[in-house]
């Protein structure tokens, strides 16, 4: 955390010795430009894809894409913005991410406006526009939607161990854990290594047992420690040591090791969201499968991640904006960047997203179920995942990303056994406790 914030300090001078002006002065109308364009999602192939349609329309705008991981991709951000060769747009999670890059962006909201109008939101979900703003300033417009909570699985080694339903309970976890391990697959596979995918777990349970008090302990009026989160902390940690979750998975991101294993039909099942849509259920998820060696007839399906209190009803999605987009306050071409951004906000980057099967977070785009590869066995995991969003009511990014770090330190603690629920969520409420007393 310590280097993360020395980075943005140096962030933060190179943006005072611009000026912060903004921009330096348009290029000449006749001037072909190339707009830098920085982000871990979409991927290289889909990326080229939809940079060469936009070039084929915008011949003097060029586009020079830089792909990151996600799990090296804020580093490395903030380490070109630092030495003054950052992006001119670049793709951030909202929350504690765009929060820590806010002065750094454009308030995008004039350009909007100016583009689409006075009623410019009304284009957009509520749910992601929800944490749009930061200050007052709209720093980061949403790209897609997404929904977490959602557990792939595959049928395939589902159906080799006897299994013939997703299971329901925490212990029909450990049961179906224990068939598919006697049968000889790895149960569950996570990439505990990176935080967010933890965060999410964790908030899939903790809607459960305690709905709301998240999100309120982040504004002061609950707190961290409470009963409720102690009992998702413990629930957590039984993921581990009922072995539930993969040997060594604290060592592995989620992207690309465990994912590549999951969709390659090495492991059973893999926490994940609508993101992994393309990947599950579209026709070119079958070509990024068969690139993984994936067997023939491997069918992946989804659930919703298990009652965990014991009412009968699985956990709810939390939702929002998976990626939104914003503009580097100091690049030298805002009018050609604003271009690409909105052509990513109208048609040209919303059906791509809906090709994909990916929810657009634009209204007016329909996901093509075309693309879906198996219709008549994978309607319903769709259906599920499209559901979830309808039904999120929280959102899946912290509001500080001090809490947040001290969040995945503590949700890593308690996996590994260095700390036990009680002492990892206090030292996440010291943390909350010095961002609210800012």
């Amino acid at each position: 955390m310590k280097k993360s914030m020395a980075i943005t300090a140096a962030i933060v001078a190179v943006l005072a010795l611009a000026g912060c002006s903004g921009a330096s002065p348009a290029a000449n109308s006749n001037e072909t430009v190339t707009i830098k364009w920085d982000t871990w999602n979409p991927g290289k192939d889909a990326a080229a894809k939809l940079i060469k349609e936009f070039e084929a329309t915008h011949p003097k705008i060029k586009i020079d894409y830089e792909f990151h991981e996600y799990s090296d991709y804020p580093d490395a951000l903030r380490t070109e913005l630092a030495s003054g060769t950052g992006p001119d747009v670049w793709f951030a999670k909202p929350g504690a991410f765009a929060t820590e890059f806010a002065d750094l962006g454009v308030d995008l909201a004039p350009y909007a406006k100016k583009q689409w109008g006075a009623d410019w939101k009304k284009r957009f979900y509520d749910i992601g526009l929800a944490q749009a703003d930061v200050k007052g300033r709209t720093v980061a417009l949403p790209w897609m939607l997404l929904a977490s909570g959602v557990v792939w699985y595959n049928q395939n080694n589902f159906t080799k161990a006897g299994i013939t339903t997703p299971p329901a309970t925490m212990a029909d976890l450990v049961t179906d854990a224990n068939k598919l391990r006697a049968a000889g697959f790895v149960p569950f596979a996570q990439g505990a290594q990176d935080n967010w995918i933890n965060e999410y777990t964790f908030m899939a349970i903790a809607n459960q047992t305690a709905p709301g008090v998240l999100e309120n302990a982040q504004v002061g009026k609950a707190k961290w420690t409470d009963p409720g989160l102690l009992k998702a902390m413990d629930v957590w940690k039984s993921l581990f040591t009922d072995h539930i979750m993969q040997p060594g998975a604290l060592g592995v991101p989620q992207y690309p090791d465990v994912a590549e294993k999951f969709f390659g039909g090495k492991t059973s099942m893999f926490f994940g969201g609508s993101w992994d849509n393309n990947s599950a259920l579209s026709t070119s998820g079958i070509d990024y499968q068969k690139s993984l060696g994936t067997p023939a007839g491997t069918v992946f399906h989804a659930f919703m991640f298990p009652d965990v209190d014991g009412d009968g009803q699985p956990a709810t999605a939390n939702g929002g904006a998976d990626t939104s987009i914003m503009m580097n306050a100091t690049s030298k071409y805002p009018k050609q960047t604003w271009t690409f951004i909105s052509w990513l906000l109208g048609d040209g980057g919303q059906k791509d997203r809906a090709s994909y099967l990916i929810p657009p977070a634009v209204k007016g785009y329909p996901l093509d179920t075309a693309n879906l590869a198996s219709p008549a066995e994978q309607a319903g995991d769709l259906k599920l995942v499209m559901t979830a969003i309808g039904n999120a009511k929280y959102t899946t990014e912290l509001s500080s990303a001090d809490v947040e770090q001290a969040f995945g330190t503590a949700l890593q603690a308690v996996a590994s056994g260095q700390k036990s629920s009680a002492d990892a969520l206090a030292a996440v409420q010291t943390a909350e406790d010095k961002v609210l007393a800012k």
